[in-house]
């Protein structure tokens, strides 16, 4: 790998981590109530997991400079969807919460010329099925 990709790698996980920071919170300011940031389990990494009105909510987070190739959201495919709802069913059988799930997504444009923007879908996507 050369110096510039590890330059490279290390400013988008930068990125990263001060787009999660802020929909933190985003949603710290909503109401939610932050359980965990970053869990992680062999199936992958649920960037957060949030309480609100007795709702579990498991939030990926997408974050980028602009919008000019597409919004943050554009890019939680279908396999990411799927690797979330894995790591989402691992955290419940650890957990033993019995509460209503859902899987939320925000999108945050951290652009050095502007403020922070971030766009936050509620059931951003869900699949109950074989629960």
């Amino acid at each position: 790998m050369s110096v510039q990709t590890k330059g490279a790698d290390r400013l988008r996980k930068a990125r990263g981590e001060a787009g999660e920071a802020q929909a933190r919170r985003y949603l710290e300011s909503k109401g939610y109530r932050i359980l965990a940031k970053n869990w992680r389990c062999k199936e992958g990494e649920i960037d957060i997991i949030a309480e609100k009105d007795d709702v579990l909510v498991f939030v990926e987070v997408r974050t980028r400079r602009h919008s000019v190739h597409g919004s943050p959201l554009d890019t939680i495919t279908g396999p990411k969807q799927r690797q979330v709802l894995k790591a989402a069913r691992r955290y419940l059988e650890g957990s033993h919460r019995e509460m209503a799930v859902r899987f939320d997504a925000i999108g945050v444009e951290l652009s050095p010329d502007h403020p922070p923007h971030l766009t936050h879908i509620q059931a951003a996507f869900d699949d109950f099925q074989g629960w």
